[in-house]
């Protein structure tokens, strides 16, 4: 009986000194680099035939339609302190047969532009349209009076003077976030 009970404890005991050990190397933490990464929701909503479509007069809407939105994420002077870059993600869902014309600009308190990207064209139909675009802050600090974004979307008219069926369903869905990247 007394045999049993100590063979549980010498095969662990062969077990631990015949097992692998990789010795720590230490020289790898000099590469290592600990950026704070976060990221957050910014812009969304959904539009669909209606919204581009006077029902009273049975035209087109050809101005732009603008959304602009609280961008609060500035407002921590730790983050205003150390924000390194920006990545804004972009994500759009054309289901219509037109193409669209989306501007993004980044407004301070007093509705004057921080930053403005080049205006960015969805094809038409494209349901997985996505696009990336970058904030370098060290070329751009007046970027860091930003309180507000605005998003335009506009209606390009159609190829073959075709007018929008207000009956027929159909949308566009935006979606952005961005990351933003923090010194240590």
């Amino acid at each position: 009986m007394k045999k049993l009970k100590s063979t549980p404890l010498f095969l662990i005991f062969i077990l631990m000194l015949s097992s692998c050990v990789k010795h720590l190397d230490f020289s790898q933490i000099e590469d290592f680099s600990a950026k704070p990464i976060f990221e957050s929701s910014l812009v969304y909503f959904t539009l669909n035939q209606v919204d581009f479509f006077d029902l009273i007069n049975s035209v087109e809407v050809v101005t732009p339609i603008d959304d602009t939105s609280g961008f609060t994420i500035l407002r921590s002077k730790f983050v205003k302190d150390n924000l390194i870059e920006t990545e804004l993600n972009i994500e759009v869902n054309n289901q219509f047969d037109r193409e669209f014309t989306v501007n993004i600009t980044f407004l301070d308190e007093n509705n004057i532009e921080t930053h403005a990207f080049d205006p960015i064209i969805v094809a038409e139909n494209n349901p997985n349209f996505t696009q990336k675009e970058t904030i370098t802050i060290s070329g751009n600090e007046q970027f860091l009076r930003s309180t507000k974004i605005r998003v335009s979307i506009e209606l390009s008219p159609s190829s073959d003077g075709s007018v929008l069926d207000p009956n027929i369903e159909q949308k566009l869905e935006f979606k952005s976030s961005g990351i933003f990247y923090l010194k240590t």
